[in-house]
């Protein structure tokens, strides 16, 4: 596995189970608090409509109205295999938990896209009920015993197990019924319709109804939310957490953007030009991705409810559980070995697409590129930023981090922890950093325009200086936070949460690092705002590292004081280190000349005066070069002659000939690099030939490694650079008859 394909699957290792996790808190139910005026038989049956009905059916319309929105799920023939797939699996985290509902979910979208692949290749092996008894079964036998020993209350007799036993299963029955009548139910018609409708697909159509498609899932999405509310108004013990729906909400997004990110990374050209697509379940479940994923979400279900499951008996049942769920996944995919079918797309010259004889003819699939969005097109800023090179590893720590933030936000508002609150907004103020310093990094390559003839090259030295600036309030921030808890202290509680939290941080952070280091950018590059970028991860890894620190020697001496003094000292780092990043961008936005170009430019300008033919020059305007980093070099041509023929008063012809010269590119390509942009005016003596003079001044600078727009003008001609030509200019007008003004 490469670095980027890491940096590409991390993020879902993380965004995955809080999508799962924070679905089953949308809800809090508290029990203790029924008011005496309602009968607990009406809060039974509002909690099973809720969580077997209202909850899933919120889950699932958000699931699949932001990943159609996102263009992830382009065919609508998919939506409603994957809703009721997603409705299963919210209801599953009510049944079993979201540790095993990870696991099991997993599991079994291996097993179906597998067999989904298996059945379009025209292979009529489908799933036999034998097959899946020998994979759920296992499952089932430690979901029940976890189920019968997960409470403290003592079971008696066969009758109480017999009763706990009900519920795991009934839900395992519903899973293995599910699943084998999905393939010739399901995945057989859809593959039947797919190829029908093959040769009747109307393009100009395809927006409508992505159009009206959209509405109607956000409308069920919206009508389920609105009745989730009202029946928590009717029965006051249950409670919409607006925060975990927000986080849901943005977990669910940086998951289809991960998974994106991903199917990107697994798209390649063969010899023959053709695109060709990996299977999502071949680049998303890979070795250990199911055994990984668990532990994320045993973890995160720690950090939520204190707990891991609630007794070291379960806790030891659910590892179990995690590790049997790889190890069926590891005999069903033969050691790994996924049957890889890829999908090839061959394009002609008219931007029409054909596909390969022999391979998998659907036109799109899941998860795969939409029918306009082909690498023929242009890109998306965001789809430029996940396919660039240099940009890729950064825009997937970027994923990371966001998923992250949102790990924070649940797990402060669960523990109702303002540090950890701050430190969310934090982590979103680094994010926002990363976003624009990858923005300005891909806008930055854009060439110039007409309408910006220097191009967006000083974009980067702009987000550089603006990232600088957001460090020192972030060290401001901590300064007054530390010195008012050195007045105030203040007992912190939690501490082994706080340093799995941090220890999680730590790890994003250590990702991030190495992502930039994969990028090709380091702390002290030459780029002013992927430094910049670099400084808010450094920042944020030592943070982590604070915490740590501090928890630890808290939790040991149960002297508090460590905490601010450990929050100092940070800062002070930070703001050593960003002190220097503000003022490299300062004076480039200045545009300010060391000493070694303003004296390279002196000898430049002191030659051109020295050159004969040339009376001087004027308006010398130039600025340091920032080198485009895609390597091109752009520039403008542009040539004016203008020929004037003034009658005077007294009829005597005057003739005036005004010529601007501009500096065009070379054909040839520069070897020394550019050091100096500007422009400039050059007066040459009348008699001399405007053309060799303008060759002259563009050898002089290109010896001095200047790059310059040079306006070549006769001393008796008029310009606004000269003020005693342009004001006599302006006195003769004014001395002229009314009647020849008009």
């Amino acid at each position: 596995m490469t670095i980027q394909t890491f940096l590409t699957r991390v993020p879902l290792l993380l965004s995955y189970p809080t999508v799962i996790l924070s679905s089953r808190l949308v809800v809090v139910l508290n029990d203790n608090d029924v008011p005496p005026d309602i009968g607990s038989f009406q809060v039974a049956i509002l909690r099973y409509i809720l969580r077997l009905f209202l909850i899933p059916i919120f889950t699932a319309s958000s699931f699949v109205s932001i990943g159609y929105m996102l263009r992830s799920l382009h065919d609508k023939r998919y939506i409603f295999p994957i809703f009721l797939f997603t409705f299963i699996a919210s209801c599953l985290t009510y049944l079993l938990g979201s540790v095993q509902t990870t696991a099991i979910t997993l599991l079994s979208i291996n097993l179906l896209f597998s067999k989904y692949y298996e059945l379009n290749e025209n292979k009529k092996n489908k799933l036999t009920l034998k097959e899946l008894i020998f994979i759920y079964f296992p499952l089932y036998i430690v979901s029940s015993i976890v189920y019968c020993v997960r409470n403290n209350e003592k079971l008696q007799n066969f009758r109480d197990y017999s009763n706990r036993l009900i519920c795991p299963t009934l839900t395992y029955t519903i899973i293995i019924s599910l699943l084998y009548f999905s393939v010739p139910y399901i995945i057989l018609p859809l593959i039947e319709q797919k190829k029908s409708q093959m040769e009747s697909v109307n393009v100009d159509n395809i927006s409508t109804n992505r159009k009206m498609v959209s509405f109607s899932l956000l409308l069920l999405q919206v009508s389920s939310f609105v009745l989730i509310y009202f029946s928590t108004l009717w029965i006051t013990v249950f409670k919409v957490q607006f925060l975990i729906v927000f986080v849901f909400s943005g977990s669910l997004v940086v998951f289809y953007l991960t998974l994106q990110d991903l199917m990107n990374s697994n798209t390649v050209m063969n010899s023959n030009s053709q695109l060709i697509f990996k299977n999502l379940h071949v680049a998303w479940i890979t070795k250990f991705t199911t055994f990984y994923t668990g532990i994320m979400s045993l973890l995160l279900n720690y950090l939520s409810f204190k707990t891991f499951t609630g007794r070291k008996t379960t806790d030891i049942l659910t590892v179990l559980y995690i590790i049997l769920s790889e190890g069926l996944l590891y005999w069903t995919t033969n050691n790994y070995q996924h049957k890889e079918t890829h999908h090839s797309h061959l394009h002609d010259s008219n931007g029409k697409h054909s596909h390969s004889e022999g391979k998998h003819e659907d036109m799109h699939d899941i998860y795969k590129l939409s029918p306009h969005e082909h690498s023929h097109t242009p890109l998306g800023v965001f789809r430029e930023m996940a396919s660039n090179q240099e940009t890729r590893s950064i825009f997937s720590f970027l994923l990371l981090n966001t998923t992250f933030m949102f790990v924070q936000l649940l797990y402060s508002f669960r523990s109702k922890s303002l540090g950890l609150l701050s430190d969310s907004l934090h982590m979103a103020l680094d994010c926002t950093s990363l976003l624009l310093g990858l923005l300005a990094g891909i806008l930055s390559k854009r060439p110039p325009s007409d309408k910006y003839p220097f191009g967006f090259e000083y974009l980067e030295t702009i987000t550089g200086f603006t990232n600088g600036i957001l460090l020192l309030g972030i060290v401001a921030g901590i300064f007054i936070q530390a010195v008012g808890r050195i007045f105030n202290p203040i007992q912190i509680e939690g501490t082994n949460e706080l340093i799995i939290v941090a220890s999680l941080g730590l790890g994003v952070n250590i990702i991030g690092l190495f992502a930039f280091d994969h990028g090709g950018h380091s702390g002290h590059s030459g780029n002013d705002n992927m430094r910049g970028v670099f400084l808010h991860v450094l920042a944020d890894t030592l943070g982590s590292v604070g915490v740590i620190i501090s928890s630890v020697l808290i939790k040991f001496t149960h002297i508090h004081i460590f905490d601010p003094i450990a929050s100092i000292l940070i800062g002070v780092f930070i703001l050593i280190s960003a002190i220097p990043l503000i003022n490299s961008t300062s004076r480039s936005i200045l545009l300010k000349l060391d000493d070694k170009k303003h004296n390279n430019l002196k000898s430049a300008l002191h030659k051109i005066s020295t050159t004969p033919g040339i009376s001087g020059y004027t308006s010398p305007r130039f600025w340091p070069n920032i080198p485009n980093a895609s390597g091109h070099s752009h520039g403008h041509s542009h040539s004016h002659d203008h020929s004037h023929n003034h009658e005077d008063i007294d009829s005597n012809n005057y003739s005036h000939n005004h010529k601007h010269d501009y500096l065009t590119n070379s054909e040839k390509t520069e070897e020394k690099p550019i050091t100096l942009v500007g422009y400039i005016h050059i007066q040459y003596v009348e008699g001399e030939n405007s053309t060799i003079i303008k060759k002259r001044v563009e050898k002089i600078f290109e010896t001095f490694q200047i790059k310059a727009w040079i306006q070549v003008e006769s001393t008796a001609s008029y310009c606004w650079c000269r003020a005693s030509s342009y004001l006599s200019q302006v006195m003769n007008t004014q001395n002229l008859p009314s009647e020849k003004l008009s």
